[in-house]
């Protein structure tokens, strides 16, 4: 955006039917970059142009061209063409000095080329000072052709390649894929091509030493990647190729058959131990994998089993957005036809989905978490139920989930109070959009002078983005919703609210524990977003079960100051796995009283042992006296059995 081009000349480009001519076009820079054209290729006849490029910065041409990785080098280019537009002899040579990429300093390149009678012959150098890293040579049948081309630019004929590499940087080579970006690393090895782009013949051995990547879709880095191709006739065989993700192992065996050079065909296996295959906004996931790849890659086939060891994955907020143009539709494709509007202003199908077949089973372990601003629910796939179906619909060009998983801890919040999951399952239907049926059991304690606390419990079902609540409670006879929403916002039925003795109105205004309890509400929420931010962030703590939260309190302390109340509900919880089947949580309390432990270990068969040691609140008899609520610590054990049907 800083570099300015300047004619030192008068200069014309005249083109027609006969040809085109550049005559005397001098463009310098002010960082001493020169541009220099003179001649003419005519379509009949014989022609003679000159080009001569010194010292393009090749970072302003990638800027044009919306290159975010930061790309610079100096190209410095000397050719002549000769001949006519439709055979064209070229020569000349190429230089490539102080270039980088994505901060990383790359190699100098030194190339020689000529093109004549259809046929590309070219050598090149890469070097790190005085070291050569890579020496090569190419034969390669080409139709360079500037008018009237027919045919494809890669010609079936005759192909030779030869390279020795010695500690190339891996990012020094062009990329193949936008799949994959920064990577690295170092190859040694020889390569030699000959046959036909169409019949090719390989031989060689190439070796990769400390290579990594980022593969953007998932969002995961690759580290410390050792691999040996072997090379031999029309097949590269993968000895071993082995990467870091997360500190864990992925490897990758197996061969590419190169019988036709332009469409490769995969016979690998792909397998990784407790490694981190997902890492981006959807969630951060570690996982064992044992799938195998087969195939042409524009019709691949995918079979496996995934098995997810832990992680979390970030659910979609209860709010559903839409794209004000549908992109495919049908009726938008015909118009984009009629306009012949470019392909890149279109969204076509991903060419590696179109010919996908994926049949891949998953596997869920517990210490595996659901997440949004509302939900914080553990998910898992029983050892006697069917795995997780993962597929490819062709017809809509997406991955699509069918199966059950089930959820039997956790939290959801509704109306600023924390309800703990009971029982439930996330159902997926096989659609394209990823949005499981959604089915939990929740309950929620709320204390009551001189009774049992009234126990609320929520039913969560529809969609996880579109959920549809109900409420019920263990009171007898049955209270209606009304009165227990105003349960959960204010620990008292709607009519005491209305009473002076109930809610401590003075003045016509609100009374103080309902003040209290609305406060509450507002600090749940700040503390749920401070502590979502958290989770957000990857729970770098690797905690399990973290919340803080103000919870309701026996009236009978509701008597001190407007914070004292507060803070006096104020619970925290911590809870973390232990190996896969127990889980500790410990429960606190901001009246400074000794934290409550709670054990729970699960039995693949159905059984379940759960102990807990916690202070709670005792409900104290009426009394014409003013009492303070008794709290006690309580101990319970269980063995449970359960089965689902």
């Amino acid at each position: 955006d800083s570099t300015v081009w300047e004619s030192t000349r008068p200069g014309a480009v005249s083109w027609a039917a006969s040809g085109v001519e550049l005559r005397t076009i001098d463009l310098r820079n002010q960082h001493g970059g020169h541009v220099y054209a003179d001649g003419r290729v005519p379509q009949e006849g014989s022609g003679d142009l000159t080009l001569d490029i010194d010292s393009l910065q090749i970072g302003d041409v990638a800027a044009l061209l919306q290159d975010t990785a930061n790309t610079r080098g100096l190209l410095s280019l000397d050719a002549r063409v000769r001949g006519t537009a439709r055979s064209p002899l070229i020569s000349g040579t190429l230089a490539l000095d102080s270039a980088s990429r994505s901060g990383g300093a790359l190699p100098a390149l030194r190339s020689t080329f000529e093109y004549a009678n259809r046929e590309l012959i070219a050598d090149a150098f890469v070097s790190s000072g005085d070291r050569q890293l890579l020496d090569a040579d190419v034969r390669l049948p080409l139709n360079l052709a500037f008018t009237e081309r027919t045919g494809p630019l890669l010609m079936d004929g005759p192909i030779s390649v030869n390279a020795t590499m010695d500690s190339l940087p891996l990012g020094a080579l062009p990329s193949f894929t936008p799949a994959l970006q920064d990577l690295h690393g170092v190859v040694t090895g020889n390569v030699a091509i000959r046959g036909t782009f169409e019949d090719p013949l390989v031989d060689g051995l190439v070796e990769v030493r400390q290579g990594g990547a980022r593969i953007v879709d998932a969002g995961i880095v690759l580290a410390d990647a050792i691999g040996t191709f072997r090379l031999s006739n029309d097949r590269i065989e993968i000895d071993t190729l082995v990467a870091l993700s997360g500190g864990d192992p992925i490897s990758v065996s197996g061969n590419i058959d190169l019988t036709t050079l332009t469409k490769p065909a995969l016979d690998l296996g792909i397998t990784a131990t407790e490694a981190i295959v997902l890492d981006n906004e959807l969630g951060r996931i570690r996982a064992n994998v044992d799938i195998a790849v087969t195939g042409p890659i524009d019709a691949m086939r995918v079979v496996g089993i995934v098995a997810v060891q832990e992680g979390v994955i970030n659910a979609p907020e209860q709010t559903r957005t839409r794209r004000a143009t549908n992109l495919d539709d049908p009726t938008l494709i015909s118009v984009l036809d009629t306009l012949r509007a470019p392909d890149h202003f279109r969204r076509g199908p991903n060419p590696l989905l179109r010919n996908l077949v994926a049949d891949v089973r998953v596997t869920v372990e517990r210490d595996t978490w659901v997440r949004n601003s509302a939900l914080n629910v553990e998910i898992y796939t029983p050892e006697d139920e069917d795995a997780l179906s993962v597929h490819v619909d062709n017809a809509q060009q997406a991955l699509t989930l069918t199966g059950t998983i089930n959820a039997d801890r956790g939290e959801y919040a509704i109306a600023g109070r924390p309800f703990d999951i009971t029982a439930g399952s996330l159902t997926f239907l096989g659609s394209a959009n990823i949005d499981p049926v959604l089915q939990l059991n929740a309950q929620y304690a709320v204390p009551r002078r001189g009774r049992e606390a009234l126990i609320v419990q929520i039913n969560v079902g529809g969609y996880l983005t579109e959920p549809r609540l109900s409420l019920s409670s263990n009171a007898q006879p049955p209270l209606p919703e009304s009165e227990l929403i105003s349960y959960l916002a204010f620990g008292r039925t709607s009519s005491s609210l209305l009473t002076q003795e109930g809610s401590g109105i003075v003045g016509g205004g609100l009374g103080l524990l309902a003040e209290q309890q609305i406060a509450g509400l507002g600090l749940g929420a700040f503390t749920d977003a401070l502590v979502r931010g958290f989770e957000n962030e990857g729970t770098d703590a690797g905690i399990d079960v973290f919340r803080l939260r103000p919870g309701s309190i026996p009236d009978e302390l509701s008597t001190g100051g407007y914070f004292s109340n507060l803070l006096t509900g104020t619970e925290l919880e911590v809870g973390e796995y232990l190996g896969k089947r127990l889980f500790v949580a410990a429960e606190a309390k901001a009246n400074g009283q000794l934290p409550g432990l709670k054990l729970e270990f699960e039995k693949p068969n159905g059984f379940s042992w759960r102990a807990t040691w916690e202070p709670q609140y005792l409900p104290s008899a009426p009394t014409f006296s003013e009492t303070n609520a008794q709290l006690a610590r309580v101990f319970s054990n269980f063995f449970f059995y359960t089965r689902r049907f």
